[in-house]
């Protein structure tokens, strides 16, 4: 998906909140520099590419690495001091499947870089109301019905404290089929191997990084084994907006799973803003 108009006062104002983290008298340099790539950018490309620049610049002014680290292992433990609660909930659902899928969508709301009002009550808010959530019986059926065929499943996850969520999800699918790929380097509050390292995974499924730090997943700079799981996947699972962002329009059977965090990708889908959405892309 292209940069649309729209997208520049979000990305600015990225970098706008980032800020705090920057001592004072480097803001305007920042600031400038920031708006001096976006006014000479590429809008071809799709925001999170446009994004990864801001956050490279970030990292260049402030010398962290990984800026979100304590976000991210909040994130990681909050979800996780209630992940058997959730176990139990989805196992005494009347269909779990469908249970702990609408639990993953719900727990697309932790996204640092779209959702700048997210906080972690509004995440306890949102799980008591996921069991409700409005989705489309029709598309469930058509994921369901896609893992029950697919030989080969890569699942890409998105975020820190998500992927909680996308490790209950994980617990119904085939495991011995399924890869999971994260990202190779920290960007926002995307997980990362390093921040899966206090978190138990479903045993039997392989687990790689896609070797770049964009806040979603740009093909062409991908690694060798990530470009060799998704070519042989005959399913793909792509979390989250920065995922849809950068693979909506590739020739693969993939089910987008997020909830539409901006006005943009909500008209572009045709949902509504803040609305948890199945979105399946056919290959020609």
């Amino acid at each position: 998906m292209r940069t649309f108009p729209q997208c520049l006062p979000c990305l600015m104002d990225q970098a706008v909140r980032n800020l705090q983290r920057l001592p004072e008298s480097v803001h305007e340099p920042f600031l400038r520099r920031c708006l001096q790539f976006l006014a000479g950018a590429d809008y071809r490309l799709s925001p999170p590419q446009l994004a990864r620049t801001v956050f490279d610049l970030m990292e260049e002014y402030t010398g962290e690495r990984d800026p979100y680290q304590e976000e991210k292992a909040f994130s990681n433990r909050f979800v996780s001091s209630m992940e058997e609660e959730l176990r139990q909930l989805i196992m005494h659902s009347h269909d779990p499947f469908v249970t702990a899928l609408k639990l993953a969508i719900t727990g697309n709301i932790i996204d640092l870089g779209v959702n700048r009002d997210f906080s972690h009550h509004d995440l306890a808010e949102e799980i008591r109301r996921a069991i409700e959530l409005p989705l489309s019986p029709e598309a469930i059926e058509r994921l369901r019905q896609a893992v029950d065929h697919a030989q080969r499943i890569l699942y890409l996850a998105d975020n820190c404290g998500e992927i909680v969520f996308d490790k209950l999800f994980l617990e119904q699918l085939p495991e011995e089929r399924i890869t999971l790929a994260v990202r190779g380097e920290p960007v926002l509050n995307d997980v990362t191997p390093r921040d899966l390292a206090h978190l138990s995974l479903p045993p039997g499924l392989r687990l790689i990084d896609n070797g770049t730090n964009y806040p979603g997943t740009v093909l062409q700079f991908c690694s060798p084994e990530f470009l060799e799981c998704w070519q042989q996947a005959d399913l793909i699972i792509a979390k989250g907006q920065g995922n849809f962002e950068t693979l909506e329009g590739e020739n693969k059977h993939i089910f987008f799973l997020l909830k539409a965090k901006c006005t943009v990708v909500a008209r572009f889908l045709g949902c509504n803003l803040g609305e948890p959405v199945i979105h399946e892309q056919v290959p020609e």
